[in-house]
């Protein structure tokens, strides 16, 4: 039978893709430092990333329903979470040990920009869905150690932040680092899982891409503020191979219903699903 090529990535994309894929999955298997510190890592990790995002075809794609690649990705996807997770820690290290931070201090970061233009995406998403809260707090549910989510949120719009994770040194090394921006008033950094987390105050709950358990965190949502909208980062496309992709029939059985979502670009990994809470 004949290959449906128009369906298909280009050769030298496909290729490319495919080879940088299982460079990945070896390295990030095989080495035991998975921070910047290791060479290896870096350079596997960006070329990697930079290959996902040069393919433009992100609705749909052959590599995706390749055995090896179906099966290398279910053991690939925790292990770049746990790479994410050093990266942050390691750049969360330098800026908490500093007494005072500037704008131009967080420029130091190699993915600020694109942190920057996620946000800005975010609440033009946001608003078009009708979830963005005027005065109320948005909280961040699995925020790490690296916060930049909510220092953008608050920068672009102005509301208080309240970040969460259930990760002590997370929470120990974002509060150091909200302190040394003079952001303490703003952004509230607490240790809780979001499975625990009282949201009755929050004007808007955004989920991280690689929080678990979100089944019980969206039921939690539910339970302690039913009437406040879900932002939850997911993937589209290729950019699967990097994040696992929302699950929208949970969110449906939670009792929310799809709003919109943030724009693809060119330079932007996450695609963020906005949804509006069903009257109880």
């Amino acid at each position: 039978m004949a290959q449906n090529t128009a369906l298909s990535l280009p050769v030298s994309h496909h290729d490319l893709l495919l080879s940088h894929f299982r460079a990945a999955h070896d390295v990030l298997l095989n080495e035991q430092d998975l921070s910047p510190r290791n060479p290896k890592i870096n350079s596997c990790l960006s070329a990697f990333v930079a290959a996902v995002l040069d393919c433009h075809c992100h609705d749909i794609c052959d590599l995706l329903a390749m055995p090896e690649v179906m099966a290398k990705r279910d053991t690939l996807l925790p292990k770049l979470a746990q790479a994410e997770y050093e990266m942050e820690k390691f750049f969360a290290l330098d800026f908490a040990a500093q007494d005072v931070l500037t704008d131009t201090d967080l420029d130091h970061f190699i993915y600020r920009d694109n942190y920057v233009e996620l946000v800005a995406e975010e609440i033009d998403a946001a608003r078009a869905a009708n979830v963005l809260p005027h005065d109320r707090p948005v909280v961040f549910v699995g925020a790490g150690p690296l916060p930049f989510s909510a220092i953008d949120m608050h920068k672009q719009t102005g509301l208080k932040m309240i970040c969460i994770d259930s990760d002590a040194d997370a929470v120990a090394l974002s509060r150091k680092m909200i302190a040394a921006l003079g952001l303490q008033d703003a952004i509230e950094i607490v240790q809780s899982s979001g499975e625990d987390f009282d949201y009755s105050g929050a004007g808007l709950v955004m989920v991280a891409a690689l929080v678990s358990a979100k089944d019980n965190v969206l039921a939690r949502v539910r339970d302690t503020a039913p009437g406040v909208g879900l932002a939850v980062r997911s993937a589209e496309g290729v950019r699967t191979l990097l994040y696992e992709q929302a699950d929208e029939r949970a969110l449906d059985r939670a009792g929310y219903d799809y709003a919109g979502k943030s724009r693809i670009t060119d330079t932007i990994i996450n695609t963020t699903l906005f949804f509006q809470p069903r009257p109880v």
